[in-house]
């Protein structure tokens, strides 16, 4: 599963991104290389559950719909963990969009748990950037779309709020792979495909040999900066007096 660090080693040229199964190892194969930039600060991805590995600060992302009343372990529900785990979080932010307003009784269970440290933010998409063809998305007239990531219908909604029309769609587990000859089929009778930014830049390869015009949808995420500081400050300030 290299898309996101293949995506993360394009948009961040000048941070290194270690990729290994076992993270306290893949550090150190890190260090042990010469003439490699020693980081002050480590951000794991998915290190919530690497509990023996010694970390500073715990931050927890709860997706808009994974908390609608299923707090049930994965493949049942939306948890890698038990909820009483959430204990072991510094931090807890919770994703929201216009269609799922913040989940009040979700504050109020996490409050109880003992976090108070809890941050709402945002998925905020922007225009579509042409990454293989010369043509603006503005002079698509039917597009397919195509994406593998955990909750493809999301990003169909982002790409209609700019107006794109889509007329087929191609959707799969987060993190497969494309054959060429699915993407093929699906863009049949379209002028041009969307994807995401974590799947084109796994399979570059494949959208770059393609008969039609493709785009990525850019995505970031809207927080409040001061408030993001504030809080950081309070945990690192207790880290530092432990």
């Amino acid at each position: 599963m290299l898309d996101e660090p293949m995506m993360l080693s394009v948009k961040l040229p000048d941070v290194p991104i270690v990729v290994g199964a076992d993270r306290v190892a893949a550090a150190r194969h890190y260090l042990n290389r010469p003439n490699v930039a020693q980081p002050q600060v480590w951000i794991l991805d998915d290190g919530f559950q690497h509990r023996r590995l010694k970390r500073d600060v715990d931050a927890l992302v709860f997706g808009a719909l994974s908390r609608s009343g299923n707090t049930r372990l994965f493949p049942a529900g939306f948890l890698r963990e038990p909820m009483g785990n959430c204990r072991r979080a510094d931090l807890v932010f919770l994703r929201q969009n216009d269609e799922v307003p913040l989940d009040t009784q979700f504050v109020k269970e996490l409050h109880a748990l003992g976090i108070k440290n809890i941050l709402p933010v945002k998925h905020q998409s922007f225009a579509p950037v042409t990454v293989a063809g010369s043509q603006h998305f503005s002079e698509v007239s039917s597009f397919a779309c195509i994406a593998a990531i955990a909750n493809p219908l999301d990003f169909k909604r982002s790409c209609e709020v700019f107006g794109i029309k889509i007329k087929n769609s191609l959707f799969k587990s987060d993190h497969d792979r494309f054959e060429i000859s699915e993407i093929e089929k699906t863009c049949a009778g379209c002028d041009g495909l969307i994807t995401t930014e974590k799947d084109y830049y796994r399979d570059q390869y494949l959208f770059n040999g393609l008969n039609w015009p493709v785009f990525v949808l850019p995505l970031n995420v809207d927080v409040n900066h001061g408030e993001i500081k504030q809080h950081f400050g309070i945990i690192l300030d207790s880290v530092k007096n432990c």
